[in-house]
């Protein structure tokens, strides 16, 4: 994507709190006659999706919510946002040392007891980031444009490499048409207003 065509701007939290959504993923399931399926894994990664119709509860929330697609250009450009349903990282370990790698990427790890699926964290919340090494709390420069960490010198083979942190969601709207309308004295109509996570 080409950087110009994202902002690193956070979208409104407070409207962001009412949003509905989550992560989605895309799987062809082939049912044959007898009832069997088989199931074809398209995406090994979740996008997220989100709805922020719900969401707009008064003026003041639609004024800013207009103001931002305008900013954004409805498709154009991509920003920030805050799924409150899923914005930390509780110290997570995200390597083990090499001795020679110096830089790392931020992750976060869903886990049950039988699997594991890594998320890559490219939008870690400026202020919020803390970073270990073998629960020492360390100073490498962070890159909060892209959730990479970088330490001048290799940390020690072996030692285990922590993140604490928030982190927002890169999207975009998923419209290029903003449908509102007031029905009522503080009463509003919204159609959908999707969001979409974008890629990096």
């Amino acid at each position: 994507m080409n950087i110009s065509n994202f902002y690193e701007i956070q979208f409104p939290t407070d409207i962001a709190f009412g949003a509905t959504g989550g992560p989605e993923y895309f799987t062809d399931v082939i049912t044959s006659s007898s009832g069997f399926e088989h199931r074809n894994i398209n995406w090994t990664q979740a996008r997220c999706r989100y709805n922020l119709a719900p969401a707009i509860k008064n003026k003041e929330q639609l004024d800013k919510l207009i103001s931002f697609f305008r900013l954004c250009q409805g498709r154009a450009i991509g920003f920030r946002f805050k799924d409150w349903s899923d914005y930390i990282i509780e110290k997570e370990e995200i390597a083990i040392a090499d001795g020679e790698t110096r830089s790392f990427k931020i992750i976060k790890n869903y886990n049950n007891q039988k699997a594991k699926i890594t998320r890559r964290i490219s939008k870690p919340v400026k202020d919020t980031v803390k970073v270990y090494i073998d629960n020492i709390l360390e100073a490498p420069l962070i890159v909060y444009s892209t959730g990479i960490i970088f330490f001048k010198d290799a940390p020690k083979k072996g030692s285990k490499i922590s993140v604490e942190a928030e982190f927002d969601v890169p999207v975009r709207f998923d419209i290029d048409r903003l449908v509102t309308s007031i029905e009522n004295y503080g009463v509003y109509s919204h159609q959908e207003i999707p969001l979409l996570e974008i890629k990096l």
